[in-house]
């Protein structure tokens, strides 16, 4: 057999090495683990989220601070940006879904409601206001991205077993958000898999 570094040279011509894998650009400026990262629809901006509570927008050439997003009050799981390039959403530790004007950094909305860790958020690529949360919860929540939740409720998802009901409301949201069980969505154990198939074929 060849020798490691010879096997490793063939997987990766020296042509390769050098300058080409080297970093263009190196950011620092989060106290904690950083988990998120994302590019804005342009290219010239980047975003992150830490365990540090922080969203920040970054200068993707030279690496320069544009914006830190204060409000969240716990490590930040993701982000997301819309398809207008206008804002950028972030889902929280803290339960809760804020969402941001990407040039400026202020806040647009404050999104309350999970009862748990919210794990995503995504924008609609067709609707630029409208942003879907998954939970720990075990519900999915569409919201409006330019409303706080204390104005505008989102239609909340539910995705927990039958006789499982996740809380609606969350600490500081809205109990009049709408709750939608699809049939599909919540069977898990192979009885209920073929209850709810049976179900659908009598509807």
């Amino acid at each position: 057999d060849a020798p490691p570094r010879r096997r490793a040279a063939a997987l990766c011509p020296p042509s390769l090495l050098g300058s080409r894998v080297n970093p263009l650009t190196t950011v620092k400026g989060h106290r904690a683990a950083l988990y998120c990262v994302i590019f804005d629809k342009t290219g010239r901006s980047i975003v992150t989220g830490s365990d540090d509570t922080l969203v920040k927008v970054w200068c993707a050439t030279t690496g320069t601070l544009r914006h830190a997003c204060r409000g969240h009050t716990g490590e930040i799981s993701f982000l997301d940006v819309n398809a207008t390039n206008e804002l950028v959403a972030s889902a929280s530790f803290d339960y809760t879904v804020r969402t941001w004007f990407l040039d400026s950094g202020v806040p647009a909305a404050v999104l309350l409601g999970h009862q748990n860790i919210v794990s995503e958020v995504r924008f609609c690529p067709t609707a630029p206001r409208v942003v879907l949360s998954a939970s720990w919860d075990k519900t999915l929540r569409v919201w409006d991205a330019y409303a706080d939740s204390a104005t505008t409720p989102p239609t909340v998802l539910n995705l927990a077993p039958h006789g499982v009901e996740p809380g609606v409301g969350g600490a500081g949201g809205t109990s009049a958000a709408e709750v939608v069980t699809p049939v599909g969505a919540v069977s898990e154990t192979p009885e209920e898999q073929a209850a709810a198939a049976a179900a659908a074929a009598a509807a």
